[in-house]
């Protein structure tokens, strides 16, 4: 009995000393998303994979991360997943075991519930012998990052009064003439000037041709959301639904905006996340895909803290801004000096609306 005991002791320490050495070496851990950006309330799925490539199985590991609980993991209760959600974050384990030159590949469903930049830094993997009598850990780098759009409201939800201005301002915009944009020539009619005649054209067709005019390229639309809730205090702010719900209006604002070929802008008193000298957002007027998709980019990263005042950001929009270039205003307070901006912006010739965020609860509704 003594030998028979002396022996399992020995196979103890021996498979022991084994695990604690051996055991993740040609180990290799790797973690994806299958997209890096999405909109909020979009699946994403989260892929791990685990490659064991010696000849020596390994009896348990496990994968732990700290995950923003933003982002709410779906599916069924498979053993070898836990979630423990917490307020800011939330713990995302994995237990893997491995035969000897294996990989095993799983994927997380999880759904993004709120706009923003996430970052998936590391996670912690532990692992020991086969009777758990050592423990041992190592930690991986993933640095994923992930950015979410904020989620557009139904266009119909605009109010009534903000589509029908930028109807109007869509057919102000095809309507003057751009004097230095030709789009070729077209017959001559009663009332255009003989300086428009070209002459080269109406000698080959037989008959007067006049210049034709593109629409003005230098008319457009900046977009202007102010993060302030309140009057007496502009830095802090605490009715962030509100807001919420601005920067999603925004979001469908601009969608209508780029769908009708209109240039437009976007500028914010709030500052991008992950910005140290905390800048206000300003986006200079343009048209094309990539530049809608920066100024959507600029809504995921909106920080809802103001860096200036709004009446400042105003300010330089009336200074810097050409006058051909008509302001959309969204925000839920309107100060003295914010009305006094606004006076001026119309005063330089521009057309200004205002969309009144106050009118609608914390929770994005109509206030009845």
């Amino acid at each position: 009995m003594h030998w028979i005991f002396l022996i399992v002791l020995l196979l103890v320490l021996l498979q022991r000393a084994l695990f604690v050495r051996m055991g993740m070496k040609f180990v290799t851990y790797e973690r994806i998303l299958n997209k890096d950006s999405c909109v909020e309330g979009e699946e994403i799925q989260m892929i791990e994979k685990v490659t064991n490539a010696k000849w020596l199985p390994v009896p348990w590991l496990r994968m732990e991360a700290a995950i923003p609980s933003q982002l709410v993991f779906s599916g069924g209760k498979e053993i070898e997943l836990e979630v423990m959600a917490g307020t800011l974050t939330q713990t995302h384990s994995s237990l893997f075991s491995l035969f000897p030159n294996t990989r095993v590949t799983r994927r997380h469903r999880f759904t993004c519930h709120q706009r923003g930049v996430y970052i998936l830094k590391s996670a912690t993997m532990s692992f020991g012998d086969l009777l758990g009598m050592a423990r041992r850990y190592q930690t991986y780098w993933t640095n994923l990052r992930l950015l979410v759009y904020p989620e557009p409201v139904p266009w119909e939800d605009i109010p009534y009064p903000v589509r029908q201005w930028m109807g109007e301002t869509e057919v102000r915009r095809w309507m003057i003439p751009d004097p230095f944009l030709f789009a070729g020539v077209r017959s001559y009619q009663a009332g255009d000037s003989l300086h428009e005649v070209n002459w080269k054209a109406s000698a080959r067709a037989g008959a007067l041709q006049v210049h034709q005019k593109g629409h003005s390229a230098d008319y457009s639309v900046m977009v202007l959301l102010n993060v302030e809730d309140r009057e007496d205090i502009w830095k802090h702010v605490i009715q962030t639904e509100m807001i919420e719900y601005g920067i999603k209006a925004c979001s469908t604002i601009m969608h209508q905006l780029h769908q009708r070929q209109l240039p437009f802008g976007f500028a914010s008193n709030g500052y991008e996340l992950e910005d140290k000298l905390k800048a206000p957002v300003y986006i200079a007027r343009s048209s094309g895909m990539e530049p809608f998709l920066r100024t959507q980019e600029a809504l995921a990263r909106l920080k809802i803290e103001s860096a200036v005042p709004f009446h400042d950001l105003l300010a330089q929009v009336a200074d810097k801004e050409s006058v051909q270039t008509d302001c959309l205003i969204l925000t839920a307070v309107l100060t003295e000096k914010v009305s006094m901006q606004i006076d001026r912006l119309r005063q330089q010739g521009r057309q200004v609306m205002v969309y009144d965020l106050s009118a609608f609860s914390a929770q994005g509704e109509k206030v009845s």
